[in-house]
């Protein structure tokens, strides 16, 4: 979907460490302690790899759903854009935006070029929920 749009997209999976995210959120495994920890730490990292490649502005995709906490993400961005070893004026600036207004417009475009559709923020928590959620349903039908 990016390079359709001809938009970079940057993927650092090689920089996710499950069992030090899950010893972090220990304590805090309820939202909405754990999402303001989440939003935070990736928060930081992305203003960190934004600062270090030159980039000027930072935002998070996480701003297109209506699921997610909007003041959590944005008060997580304008922290970690405004921490001391990140000065403004060596950027990058965090950019917030309320893209849930062209919500159903992007399901709508999503469905329409085949591209997949993440059902959770992609915490392993949420995603327990999720399933959860599908079995609950199952098991009220039968």
């Amino acid at each position: 979907c990016a390079a359709r749009l001809g938009i970079g997209l940057i993927c650092q999976d090689d920089t996710w460490d499950l069992v030090a995210w899950l010893r972090s959120v220990a304590g805090r495994d309820l939202p909405p302690q754990r999402c303001a920890w989440c939003c935070g730490s990736r928060m930081q990292a992305a203003v960190v790899y934004a600062r270090a490649n030159g980039y000027a502005h930072v935002s998070s995709s996480l701003l297109y759903s209506r699921y997610q906490p909007h003041d959590v993400i944005r008060a997580a961005g304008e922290h970690a854009a405004a921490a001391e070893d990140a000065p403004l004026s060596r950027g990058p600036r965090f950019v917030y935006r309320d893209f849930r207004t062209d919500w159903q417009a992007g399901i709508d475009l999503s469905r329409a070029w085949g591209v997949y559709r993440q059902p959770y923020c992609g915490c392993v928590y949420s995603e327990a929920e999720r399933y959860d959620k599908k079995l609950q349903r199952l098991i009220k039908k039968s």
